[in-house]
């Protein structure tokens, strides 16, 4: 059974975890450090990264669409009333990578950061083999990658009415 280590962390809040008891990789989670690991995540800081100049970068619909990924991302989403739409593309911009890795654009309002920080965690558990996955702000501008994403790729997650009445009016 696979299970996000979040997703573990929170179903075992209050108690403590050992991990991998009688191996030399063991480790014990005391009921504090999930607490804080689940308020304030692993420690792995997202980077952020602006680009200054045009720039070439290459986009396409990956040959291999991670499921899971996209779920518990959608699933995240979801739960987020501001987003409205999210894409995955695979991107490559030789300048920096070697090889292309997962984009993932979302369209949002409102609370960016906390959107963006917790589609983070999600991808950080459930992105295939630990894969980069980069996010991006939808909705900035007409130009560039921002609006080529928006015009010439299928959303993954559109917030359905319902959701969007549910958020303007709670329950």
């Amino acid at each position: 059974m696979k299970l996000p280590a979040r997703a573990f962390f929170e179903m075992t809040r209050g108690e403590g975890v050992f991990l991998n008891p009688r191996s030399d990789y063991g480790k014990e989670f005391v009921p504090e450090e999930i607490e804080a690991m689940l308020a304030e995540g692993t420690g792995r800081l997202p980077q952020t990264r602006v680009v200054e100049e045009e720039t070439q970068v290459l986009v396409g619909v990956p040959a291999v669409v991670p499921d899971r990924l996209l779920k518990e991302l959608s699933a995240w989403f979801a739960k987020c009333p501001g987003v409205s739409r999210a894409f995955l593309v695979l991107m490559h911009d030789p300048s920096v990578d070697d090889k292309p890795h997962y984009l993932v654009g979302v369209e949002m309002s409102g609370d960016v950061q906390e959107v963006m920080r917790g589609a983070g965690l999600v991808a950080a558990d459930t992105s295939p083999d630990g894969q980069a996955v980069d996010l991006m702000r939808l909705g900035q501008n007409d130009k560039g990658l921002d609006s080529h994403i928006r015009s010439q790729f299928t959303p993954f997650y559109v917030r359905s009415m319902k959701q969007k009445l549910k958020g303007m009016f709670g329950r």
